[in-house]
């Protein structure tokens, strides 16, 4: 498979909430159900993630900071996007977006992790490895209330 073929990730789950509850939880509450203690840049010393200045950031006890990514859009309750880049450089950024719309259980929030080409040969690695993640992620977040 060539590196330009490699499909984005996509996952769609259904949170029993209203739209703004469900972005506000994904956006102002990402520090409550993030799991860091696994999923970290930073490592155990590792106090906050969340989205500042435009940025996502992973903030640690001591003052140290690791850039996640930079919004690309913020469309509050409906729609974020932004680069994703923890623990690699700017030039590796792939983008991830999710949309939040009213269902008739609450709201449907769809995923996508994409532009797996840019990181070059690890794009395929990097894409399955994200994929298996996402669903430990996300499963979190959908169990998470604020």
């Amino acid at each position: 498979m060539s590196l330009s073929a490699l499909a984005p990730i996509h996952k769609s789950l259904t949170l029993d909430c209203n739209v703004e509850d469900a972005f506000r939880r994904f956006t102002d509450g990402l520090s409550t159900w993030w799991p860091l203690t696994t999923h970290s840049v930073i490592g155990e010393d590792t106090e906050w993630i969340g989205f500042t200045e435009g940025r996502l950031i992973e903030r640690s006890r001591s003052g140290a900071e690791a850039i996640w990514g930079d919004v690309l859009v913020w469309e509050s309750p409906h729609r974020v996007a932004l680069t994703w880049h923890p623990g690699h450089p700017d030039s590796e950024a792939t983008e991830v977006e999710v949309q939040f719309a009213p269902s008739d259980e609450g709201t449907s929030v769809e995923f996508e992790h994409r532009g797996w080409e840019r990181i070059g040969e690890r794009g395929a690695e990097e894409r399955q490895n994200h994929d298996e993640a996402w669903e430990t992620v996300l499963a979190l977040y959908a169990r998470s209330g604020m």
